[in-house]
């Protein structure tokens, strides 16, 4: 029986040292061709790197502050906002949705930030983490989604906003941005979520 054994696990291993041999070896930098699906070409060339940006850091022209108290109407805001207004939400307050944002005429950004946000966040370009919500607006929804868009909605930023549903609901998706639209022209653009908090619950009343 002992013997057996080991003619098995003989045979066993030179089966694995010949399949080892007849694989295919790549350098490190490398893909092996057609690992994205069949007839794939992605291990020809490197990825390309992004063709446009956005600066996220970028300047704005602000012409008036719109302030949205605790359980104000944050949507009549987003409604009456013109581009270059800064909407200031009430730091740690909950607004319930779902928001809509519409499309503007102008190129100028709509900022939706909290009252005291960017002295209390980290710098632009480091990211944030749940130690800074409880200083964050909060935005929830019971259904739908937290944020969905016009078509052709553009040029909203988002700064230091906590993303996430109502209490005791589940939510399949957060946020929407150009959902169902079948135009180029239709698909929002420009809309910046800048050292945001979007997150779901561990588990939920039903």
């Amino acid at each position: 029986m002992r013997r057996r054994v080991r003619t098995v696990l003989t045979i066993a291993a030179a089966a694995a040292m010949c399949l080892a041999a007849s694989l295919p070896r790549f350098s490190s930098g490398d893909v092996a061709p057609g690992a994205f699906g069949p007839g794939s070409s992605a291990g020809a060339r490197p990825p390309e790197l992004p063709r446009q940006s956005v600066d996220t850091g970028e300047a704005f022209q602000r012409q008036r502050t719109i302030r949205v108290p605790a359980r104000g109407d944050l949507q009549e805001a987003l409604d009456r906002a013109s581009p270059g207004d800064l909407i200031a939400l009430e730091d740690g307050a909950t607004y319930e949705g779902s928001f809509r944002l519409p499309r503007k005429e102008g190129s100028g950004w709509i900022v939706i930030t909290g009252t005291s946000s960017e002295a209390r966040l980290p710098p632009s370009g480091q990211r944030v983490n749940p130690s800074h919500a409880p200083a964050m607006p909060k935005l929830v929804a019971a259904s739908g989604s937290v944020i969905v868009t016009e078509p052709a909605a553009h040029h909203y930023r988002f700064v230091g906003i906590e993303f996430g549903p109502a209490r005791g609901t589940f939510l399949r998706y957060l946020v929407q941005l150009g959902l169902n639209h079948t135009s180029v022209d239709a698909v929002p653009h420009h809309i910046i979520f800048d050292r945001v908090w979007m997150h779901g619950v561990a588990q939920y009343d039903t």
